[in-house]
């Protein structure tokens, strides 16, 4: 230790000795001398007097050092000039010791500056000196990747008579160059994480995510730490439909994040999507107000309340990470989802479609240029954006009339985007592991005396042709969720069921095509309005059917005439029976038709409850029941059959709807009332079926209403 500060000493010293010598004696120092002084300054970072020494020492006499050398200085000036004296430098060395890698190493970054393929050239020719340089390969590898992000999906075209030609073709062969350079640095070095990192999302730029899954998910077993690389997998796994994964990789990415880019990433991309829906009320609001509003924002566009993640909050981060990843431009410390491109992609996700057009030039009596245009297509909407100055900052294309720089995207995309969100905030299309399928399902309630609440009987009808059968039973495992809000999406009542078996005798068959086995659930609520969700998650493969509706508990009357929902079946029988059917009301035992549909071959019977009848002097309940059935669609539809019920019903007055009158008695004042209908001489529609109940003892009448398709 006393050696080495004693050495240091020496150099000190010599150095302030040289320094303070005259111009005479300094013309006496040798060449290596001014070389040395110039390198220990630039460990001092003393590049002013470094630059000065190290001339010197080129004046003496021209190494490769000293070249090497000066040309870093003159590259860190950051100049034009300097960049083309310090390239002449560095070709100079290189011609003197052209084996020195990191000449060329040195050479090909200050390339990039000027030309990607002059870069490309002299990396090739390290690759040549030593085939296995990481940075090289890395390099070149990226300048591909560059390329193929480039050209990718972008077109050219001659004049406006000739049609476009798709650039795609070559983009891809810049894409298996790219993947070449990638792999073969993972050939020689496994754990290299910027090449996994970028060869990642090489793949999903080319639409082949699934490939980048195994490569990240061995970059996180390496480097556990890696926010990115939890990120990117998060983005990978939401692209593949792994919700799960990609709901656990955001959340340890954003555990890792700096508290500054964690807020910009979950709080000001998600307050930016709802400004529209506050205007300029929300600049009132404090930040706890806001975080409130933002919890409510996402629990209501959750598609999916069985899942114990957010799949439209798991969009919102693929967004926010994609846009980051491919819009943000670094020389201007532009965050990739704050630019106008970004926020498109926030707002209304990937494009249907999506296509660069390639700049041109025109000529004639005065260049006419057009610039570099991305053009984005979704369903119903266009955007373009213009690269105005050269520099990859995409902005909104506008008109500019007399200008000979101009967009190839003929509208105002700005003043469109800032309408548009006025109208539409966001477009989102629910995502989920597995298929979307329907599933009829009808809601009817009915009044709990006994605990003064609401019964929601939710029946539904799954096709039987995609179950398996098993003993006298269909094995259709699948897991259902009843959900009932408040306005502000805070739960009122929840239910979560996993169902393996359904019943044989549940079964109902509208026609060859359609037969379904039924189920019901019965949720229990306090009356209220909100919002109401019924879903359903099948086992085999991940199928989701997902209901979500504006609904109002009712609140039966404890006191007045009341009726219950009108329950559509197709079988009725005593709950002493040993027929078992979804739906059990005191004594009867009801299997439903949540499909609403029936056909000749069927039985139809309605079933409701009357509530607080009044009785007469012998405690004996009193009702007329006026069934009306009117065709919807064709209001004139059933005056055919009319004829052949005249014996039997009451025209209405304007002919157009058949009534059946019935009058019931009771010994209770809250009775069961269930008929059969029949309906084989009524053409095939859509009929309307209006109750009109009428309490003879107290006079007082009450209505209810359903919709029969009859085939």
């Amino acid at each position: 230790m006393l050696k080495m500060k004693t050495t240091i000493l020496i150099i000190y010293f010599s150095l302030l000795f040289l320094i303070g010598k005259t111009y005479s004696e300094i013309q006496d120092t040798s060449a290596t001398e001014y070389y040395n002084i110039g390198s220990s300054l630039l460990t001092q970072k003393d590049t002013t007097n470094a630059e000065f020494y190290l001339k010197k020492s080129l004046d003496k006499d021209k190494t490769a050092p000293a070249l090497f050398e000066l040309a870093k200085i003159l590259i860190n000036k950051n100049t034009i000039r300097d960049r083309a004296r310090a390239k002449k430098l560095l070709e100079s060395a290189i011609f003197m010791e052209p084996r020195n890698i990191n000449y060329h190493l040195l050479l090909a970054t200050l390339m990039e500056y000027l030309s990607s393929g002059l870069a490309f050239k002299e990396y090739e020719k390290i690759l040549e000196i030593d085939s296995t340089n990481v940075t090289a390969l890395f390099q070149m590898g990226k300048i591909k990747e560059d390329d193929f992000n480039e050209y990718y999906h972008s077109v050219f075209q001659d004049d406006p008579s000739s049609p476009m030609l798709s650039l795609n073709k070559f983009a891809m062969e810049d894409f298996e160059e790219a993947k070449y350079y990638f792999l073969k640095i993972l050939y020689h070095d496994s754990t290299n994480s910027q090449a996994i990192l970028h060869i990642s999302t090489l793949y999903e730029d080319a639409g082949k995510p699934e490939k980048a899954v195994p490569l990240l998910e061995r970059l996180v077993r390496l480097y556990p730490d890696n926010e990115k690389a939890h990120l990117y997998l998060g983005l990978m796994y939401y692209k593949t439909s792994n919700m799960l994964g990609a709901y656990n990789e955001y959340k340890k990415a954003l555990i890792l994040m700096k508290p500054d880019e964690r807020r910009d990433f979950a709080y000001n991309s998600v307050k930016e999507l709802i400004k529209p829906l506050f205007g300029n009320k929300i600049k009132n609001f404090s930040e706890a107000e806001i975080k409130n509003l933002i919890d409510i924002y996402w629990k209501a566009r959750d598609p999916l309340y069985l899942t114990d993640y957010n799949e439209r909050l798991l969009e919102h981060y693929s967004r926010v990470a994609y846009a980051n990843l491919r819009f943000g431009v670094n020389k201007f410390s532009l965050t990739g989802w704050k630019s106008n491109r970004g926020e498109v992609w926030l707002r209304f996700g990937e494009p249907v479609n999506r296509i660069r057009m390639r700049p041109q030039i025109n000529a004639g009596g005065r260049a006419d240029i057009k610039l570099k245009t991305d053009v984005w297509h979704y369903n119903d909407m266009d955007f373009g954006f213009t690269d105005n100055f050269f520099n990859g900052e995409y902005l909104f294309s506008e008109p500019s009339p007399g200008n000979r720089l101009h967009s190839q995207y003929g509208y105002d995309s700005h003043s469109y985007f800032n309408y548009v969100k006025k109208v539409r905030n966001e477009l989102y299309i629910p995502k989920y592991e597995g298929p979307k399928f329907s599933v009829p399902y009808d809601i009817v309630q009915f009044k709990d005396e006994a605990h003064n609440t609401t019964d929601l009987f939710v029946s539904y009808g799954l096709k039987y042709i995609d179950s398996l059968y098993y003993r006298n039973k269909f094995y259709y495992s699948h897991n259902t969720g009843l959900f009932i809000f408040n306005q502000f999406f805070q739960t009122i009542s929840e239910k979560r069921t996993l169902i393996k078996y359904l019943p044989i005798s549940d079964k109902i068959e509208i026609n060859d095509t359609s037969k379904y086995v039924i189920n019901s659930l019965l949720m229990s609520a306090k009356p209220d309005s909100g919002n109401f969700a019924f879903e359903i998650v099948r086992d085999v493969d991940k199928g989701v059917a997902s209901n979500h509706f504006p609904f109002k508990v009712r609140r039966f009357s404890e006191t007045k005439l009341d009726i219950s929902g009108i329950l559509l079946a197709n079988e009725l029988t005593d709950a002493d029976s040993n027929m078992q059917y979804p739906i059990t009301r005191r004594s009867i035992n009801i299997l439903p038709n949540p499909i609403s549909s029936f056909s000749s071959k069927d039985k139809i019977f309605i079933y409701y409850e009357i509530y607080n009848l009044t009785p007469d002097s012998n405690e004996v309940y009193n009702v007329e029941q006026k069934l009306t059935i009117r065709k919807k669609d064709d209001r004139s539809g059933i005056s055919k059959t009319i004829n052949s019920f005249l014996n039997i019903f009451s025209l209405g007055k304007d002919e157009q709807q058949v009534t059946l009158t019935t009058k019931y008695q009771f010994k209770e004042k809250s009775p069961q009332v269930n008929f059969q209908l029949d309906m084989n001489k009524y053409e095939p529609g859509e009929y309307l079926l209006t109750l009109a109940i009428k309490d003879i003892n107290s006079g007082i009448e009450i209505k209810n209403e359903k919709t029969l398709t009859w085939k």
